[in-house]
Formats: structure tokens, sequence, C-alpha cells
């Protein structure tokens, strides 16, 4: 996975995003001028959509309330939250993790997430995808990803899964 990282946030591979970077620079300080009370709004569509840019070549997201965004804070808030120590029982009492789904509610909801999320960022994933193989050389991070498929060595989920966290 470290490799796979590398090889799309190298510096080099950074330099082929400048432009979408200068580009969002521009509506930041214009959004910031005209929605001045609501600044740290637009930091976060900023940020956001330069960063979904940078991963899956989605388009500049123009509101500050887009799904998308809302989407992928959802999804860090879940990962942070898991990863607080203490955060489940689980982690104190290891045989929990044996229980059925049906009466362990934390393990439910994870694999509830986990399949739903994977689904979602697996269609994001599938389209840059698809748009490779029909000969689009859009780059991002998910088409080199994909072209690098066998240097890299990891599978399509780990692929998935490690583009989602990036965005």
């Amino acid at each position: 996975m470290r490799r796979a990282a590398h090889e799309g946030l190298s510096p080099s591979a950074a330099r082929n995003f400048w432009p979408s970077q200068e580009k969002e620079a521009v509506l930041l300080v214009n959004g910031m001028l005209a929605e001045n009370l609501e600044w740290q709004n637009e930091v976060n569509r900023a940020t956001f959509s330069m960063t979904a840019g940078y991963v899956y070549d989605l388009p500049t997201i123009e509101s500050c309330h887009d799904p998308i965004i809302n989407r992928g804070n959802d999804f860090i808030g879940r990962i942070v939250r898991s990863g607080f120590p203490g955060a489940h029982y689980v982690e104190f009492f290891t045989w929990m993790k044996y229980l059925p789904s049906s009466i362990a509610k934390w393990k439910r909801e994870a694999e509830y997430w986990f399949h739903s999320d994977g689904e979602y960022y697996g269609d994001l994933y599938k389209a840059v995808e698809k748009r490779v193989e029909a000969g689009d050389e859009r780059i991002c991070f998910t088409s080199i990803l994909h072209q690098d498929a066998k240097h890299t060595g990891i599978n399509y989920i780990e692929k998935v899964w490690l583009a989602a966290t990036i965005l």
C-alpha cells in the first residue's frame, strides 16, 4: 500500500495537478470574498474539490453543500471515531469479535458501512477504470493505481480503499 500510495503522491506525480490547484485557489479566494462569513465552509469545499479531482478526476465542486462533501465528511468521521483508543469494547474483550452481528450492534454497523462505503467508492473507482480502458488519458491518482496494478502488487479491493482513504 505504501508503494502504491507513493506512486500517485510523489512530487513528480503532483506536478500534473498544479493547474487544478491554481483553479481551486482562485475559486477559494473568490468564494471567501463572496461569502466571508462562511469562509470555513469554502475552505472545506475547495479542499474536498481539489482532492476529489486529484483522486477520481471529478469536476470542480461548486457548492459547499454538495452531497459528495457530506458523504466524504461522514466517512472521515467514522474512520476517525473508530480509531480512537477504547472506541469499542471489542478492543478489551477480544472474544466479542466472535459474536454474531445480530447481537453486536458495533459489528452490524461496521459491516453495513463497509459494504455501503465499499460500493460507493468502488463505483467511483470503476468510473475511472472504464475511462482509462476507453483510452481517456486524464491523469488522477486512481488512474495511476489502475495502470500500475502489477507494479504495486495490491488487489482491486485494496486499491478502492486506498483511493477512498486518500479522498
